[in-house]
């Protein structure tokens, strides 16, 4: 199973933007098909609070975790674009100045850096 970590999104729990937000980032993903996501039960992506009180006012950042050992480096690049752009998409209609890190982490020692 495919894990996103998001954290320090702008928004609280229950709001229905991360309802939307998850939509769109399980399109791209399933968009991959090397990311083996053809069900709901594939894919898990958590939103993290930023419990800090100033925070780190418009850094998010995004991590892809648990990919599957074939997949290849155009695909990962594919999913840390995609996923990274609908986030920075998303967040910067309520934070303009906002910067999103998308980091694919697998199993080879090369990750995956995307920043918007």
């Amino acid at each position: 199973m495919i894990t996103i970590r998001i954290a320090c999104l702008p928004w609280s729990k229950g709001d229905p933007v991360l309802n939307v937000l998850y939509e769109e980032i399980a399109a791209v993903v399933r968009s991959v098909p090397s990311a083996k996501v053809e069900q709901e039960n594939d894919l898990l992506v958590l939103y993290e609070e930023d419990l800090m009180p100033d925070g780190l006012g418009n850094e998010v950042l995004v991590e892809i975790l648990d990919i599957p050992e074939t997949m290849g480096l155009e695909d990962r690049n594919t999913l840390s674009k995609g996923v990274g752009r609908n986030v920075f998409d998303k967040v910067r209609t309520v934070v303009p100045s906002t910067r999103v890190k998308c980091v694919v982490r697998n199993p080879d020692p090369k990750d995956i850096t995307t920043i918007f």
